[in-house]
């Protein structure tokens, strides 16, 4: 990141937005999920506009809608959620084949009390989500040590 990049004249913009995906280090939350969990405080609740007001904080185009709305499931639909969905209490989202577009609009998401403290940085989220995916080549498991992101520093730094 340190050296000139001016033959990649993207590559430091999309290598940025990759790493601040990781885990950050005051609340366990990679960015998309930060973003959704504070719009979702600022009051927007339905997918499709939640889904827009994200891509207008981004300075690059990064997810597209499918990737979106599973940054949304794994929020909600979880042992200790972070997020919860009406009318049904279970967000879902396209290609769900018993899922129509009306029922997919009628849904609305509001922050459950386990979301206000992680967004407020009190409680880290690795205490309520189960972490078992990977980004990019790293695999990220509850309990094993992970590679978080501070922001401050803007470096990547490994914790316990």
């Amino acid at each position: 990141m340190q050296q000139d990049l001016r033959v990649f004249p993207f590559m430091k913009a999309a290598l940025l937005r990759h790493l601040q995906e990781f885990p950050s280090v005051s609340n366990g939350l990679g960015r998309t999920d930060q973003q959704i969990l504070q719009l979702v405080s600022d009051g927007i609740g339905r997918p499709g506009r939640l889904f827009a007001a994200n891509m207008d904080l981004e300075t690059n185009l990064f997810l597209g809608d499918w990737s979106f709305f599973q940054h949304i499931h794994s929020l909600c639909n979880v042992r200790q959620p972070l997020l919860h969905c009406d009318p049904n209490g279970e967000f879902r989202s396209p290609p769900e084949l018993a899922l129509s577009v009306a029922e997919f609009l009628q849904q609305r998401l509001s922050l459950t009390e386990n979301g206000r403290q992680v967004l407020a940085e009190t409680v880290d989220a690795t205490a309520y989500l189960d972490f078992d995916y990977w980004l990019g080549g790293v695999h990220f498991v509850n309990g094993k040590p992970m590679f978080r992101w501070n922001a401050v520093a803007s470096k990547l730094e490994l914790t316990q």
